[in-house]
């Protein structure tokens, strides 16, 4: 069996004397869509600042392609296929839209035809961020603001993609549009982590699930059967199972998995 395109073994992150992750471990294969669901405070977002670099763990191994990465800067992840779009998005707000993509495709800048045809690309896939391709960044709407997002995530052309609550303050239609922009990406080879406050969007349009609960994984398996596991809900993911807009499409099918829980 080949090794995991990423993979994470006995993770644990702290915050001064407040641990946040505790002895966490996952793995997401080459073309899979894996969800991250959990109440707030659960971890979720720490462990992909962990992965990208943006915290460095106490103890534990990130694997990515087989090499080891946890502790490696930033930009050398960027360098070797991992892309994030953090929660609030992090948008150069005096910067047109056309100039946060550019930052996007910063390790290739100098490649100026590399660059422009993920610019295009990028905007066949968003075509109202053309339109706005030299408004600031600042004069978007929410929805627009994602989008660009998005588009400068996907300017690395990464084989991963880490993205952190991209529902969260948009519309129902716009989140819909943002799911399948994403799956697009995924049938065209890259594979996607996601972080989201619903979890209906997150089991909907994902193939695997983790369930975090005071930074541990507490449960793993298929997403349809995590959604449809009323016991683990009740235990583990509060009320936002039943609030979440649903997903505008089914998920592709892929073969089920038998959901497990920590202990068992």
């Amino acid at each position: 069996m080949s090794e995991s395109l990423l993979t994470v073994r006995d993770l644990h992150v702290a915050y001064g004397q407040v641990v946040a992750l505790r002895g966490v471990n996952l793995h997401v294969d080459d073309g899979e869509i894996v969800a991250i669901v959990g109440a707030n405070g659960a971890g979720k977002s720490t462990l992909l600042k962990t992965i990208t670099g943006l915290l460095s763990p106490r103890s534990g191994a990130i694997t990515f392609d087989g090499d080891l990465i946890h502790g490696r800067p930033a930009y050398e992840l960027i360098n070797r296929g991992i892309a994030m779009l953090p929660e609030g998005r992090e948008l150069f707000r005096e910067m047109t839209v056309l100039e946060n993509l550019h930052l996007g495709c910063w390790v290739n800048r100098r490649d100026t035809k590399l660059r422009n045809e993920r610019v295009e690309e990028v905007f066949n896939y968003f075509p109202r961020l053309r339109e706005r391709a030299h408004q600031r960044a600042a004069t978007l709407s929410g929805g627009e603001a994602q989008m660009l997002g998005v588009g400068r995530a996907l300017m690395s052309n990464p084989r991963l993609l880490l993205v952190d609550e991209l529902s969260l303050g948009l519309a129902p239609l716009v989140v819909a549009e943002l799911f399948e922009i994403l799956k697009t990406a995924n049938r065209r080879g890259m594979s996607i982590v996601i972080v989201e406050q619903f979890v209906h969007l997150a089991l909907g349009n994902s193939d695997r699930a983790y369930v975090f609960a005071k930074g541990e994984v507490v449960a793993t398996g298929g997403s349809a059967d995590i959604l449809n596991d009323p016991e683990l809900g009740a235990a583990y993911l509060g009320s936002s199972t039943e609030t979440a807009p649903p997903p505008r499409t089914a998920p592709k099918k892929r073969p089920a998995k038998r959901l497990s829980r920590a202990g068992q």
